[in-house]
């Protein structure tokens, strides 16, 4: 994958805005990355030091990483995440995505199990859509609250109503 970078990155995000690529372009840089590398192979690519910069304590003791469907899911989240905000007065739109959305997370990112991929099978069936989210431990269902729909007795556990959410007022200082 030839970006023409001079500096190394740690985040996705950087690496996109230093290419300055848009999530579409990034999406199909991912694809000629390799599925995955040892810790070795990126060492020798990028450095010892910069290899342990990036890693976290939760990934300090790996010795391969998933380079590209781990890539694939980042940047495909984030395409999502915009196409979501973009669908929001067209719930068909917005199912559809959330459902696009647990496909990548099971596949892409290995989240989820077999019982939340289920519901969401059933949900999305009854509903515009469904996806994994609590790291495969919830399952988030948009429907017509209208109608809600329980197909075989055991989807909805709850409901919910969407709210304004958080706001920033800027105080004028005397």
């Amino acid at each position: 994958m030839q970006l023409g970078l001079e500096t190394k990155y740690c985040l996705l995000r950087d690496v996109q805005e230093a290419a300055r690529r848009d999530l579409n372009q990034m999406l199909e840089l991912v694809e000629s990355l390799p599925e995955s590398a040892s810790r070795e192979e990126l060492e020798r690519l990028l450095g010892r030091d910069e290899v342990q910069a990036c890693l976290s304590e939760d990934t300090e003791h790996l010795t391969s990483f998933k380079l590209r469907p781990r890539a694939r899911y980042v940047f495909g989240e984030a395409l999502r995440v915009d196409e979501f905000s973009k669908a929001i007065d067209d719930p068909i739109r917005m199912g559809r995505i959330m459902c696009s959305c647990s496909s990548s997370l099971s596949a892409d990112y290995e989240c989820g199990n077999a019982e939340a991929e289920n519901l969401v099978r059933k949900a999305s069936r009854a509903s515009y859509g469904a996806r994994i989210t609590a790291w495969g431990k919830r399952v988030l269902v948009v429907e017509d609250c209208a109608h809600p729909s329980d197909p075989e007795g055991d989807c909805l556990l709850f409901t919910d109503v969407a709210f304004s959410g958080a706001s920033v007022k800027f105080i004028e200082q005397e």
